[in-house]
């Protein structure tokens, strides 16, 4: 997602860059016409991918506070509620997601140290396969939540590692 936003930000800035120079050129000049044109251009799609990302990021905690009703529990609570979860690197899990050959779109690390895993739904796997390949490549993971985004329908793993 910071790719995305850096990205939200290069356009911002070439918009003011291009409409600085159209600024510059003499009025009625076509190529004045044509920086305005793509100044505009850049700066509707910075306000675009702006506003996707702050909606993905309101989706992606209303689905870290409250599992939607397709998603399915894995595993059993402690009493406490969730067990505790060991704080793994960033870089290691996605590591662990490549090796898995689960590559994730995006990981989000939480601060109790479990993390969510958005998958692009093109991926040539069912939600079942990707859980069970996840699982099996460490014995410390546990699933707290598993299913599809409801506006994007994007599958999604939410996932810590036990401590011992």
């Amino acid at each position: 997602m910071s790719q995305l936003r850096s990205l939200a930000n290069r356009l911002t800035l070439k918009a003011r860059d291009q409409a600085a120079e159209a600024k510059r050129k003499a009025p009625g000049d076509p190529q004045a016409e044509y920086l305005r044109g793509l100044a505009e251009g850049y700066y509707k799609s910075a306000v675009e991918l702006a506003n996707i990302l702050k909606g993905q990021a309101g989706d992606m905690a209303a689905e870290t506070s409250v599992p939607d009703k397709r998603s399915t529990q894995t595993g059993k609570l402690a009493a406490s509620g969730a067990p505790e979860f060991e704080q793994i690197p960033l870089d290691e899990v996605i590591r662990l997601l490549s090796y898995a050959d689960i590559n994730a779109r995006d990981v989000i690390p939480n601060r109790d140290g479990s993390f969510v895993a958005i998958f692009s739904r093109w991926q040539p796997l069912s939600d079942q396969e990707r859980l069970e390949k996840l699982k099996s490549v460490d014995t410390r993971i546990f699933v707290l939540a598993n299913g599809r985004n409801h506006e994007t329908s994007d599958p999604f793993i939410k996932f810590g590692f036990k401590r011992n």
